[in-house]
């Protein structure tokens, strides 16, 4: 799926909005990467604690934004925080009376995307924390493990390239979190 991926660079689905005026979309999904992680068991093998599917959305924008009010600074650095952006902040003054005008932040618009897939074997269950896909925003959800298939996967490639998908639909307990 992966290489698939990386091959067709689909445009994101996504509105990935950092405040009021700096929105993020129709930008390219590239460099897609599966990461396992695995555990030793008591027995000395291994076993897979997760499998996390990665990959970025944007094409190396560097964005300068600049906010004067304190809830608005804190909201956009949460946004960019939670979008896996670090940004550099500076304080903007006036050339002639130095005057505060605000935090300055300078960042490439590059959104972390990724779906990590952690197996819950005595419950039997799957969770899902599905991250960025389509928005700033995190799912957390669980499937029963034996739900989880090849067809499973290539709905969650339909969502990735923004085309119809049903992955969710056999989830339990969704939750949503936005920054």
């Amino acid at each position: 799926m992966v290489d698939h991926l990386n091959a067709l660079k689909p445009i994101a689905p996504g509105r990935y909005a950092f405040d009021g005026r700096t929105v993020l979309e129709g930008a390219p999904a590239q460099d897609f990467g599966v990461v396992p992680r695995l555990r030793n068991t008591h027995g000395g093998g291994e076993e897979f604690e997760s499998v996390t599917l990665a990959w970025r959305v944007g094409s190396s924008q560097t964005l300068r934004v600049v906010k004067d009010f304190p809830p608005d600074i804190e909201r956009l650095r949460t946004r960019l925080a939670f979008a896996g952006i670090n940004a550099f902040e500076s304080q903007l003054r006036h050339k002639l009376t130095a005057r505060l005008l605000g935090t300055l932040f300078e960042f490439t618009a590059d959104v972390v995307a990724s779906v990590q897939i952690t197996p819950l074997p005595e419950l039997g269950k799957v969770r899902l924390s599905l991250r960025n896909i389509d928005a700033l925003e995190r799912i957390e959800a669980e499937m029963p493990a034996f739900a989880i298939r090849a067809n499973e996967l290539d709905e969650l490639s339909r969502w990735i390239c923004g085309k119809p998908h049903t992955l969710l639909k056999n989830a339990l307990a969704i939750v949503r979190h936005e920054p």
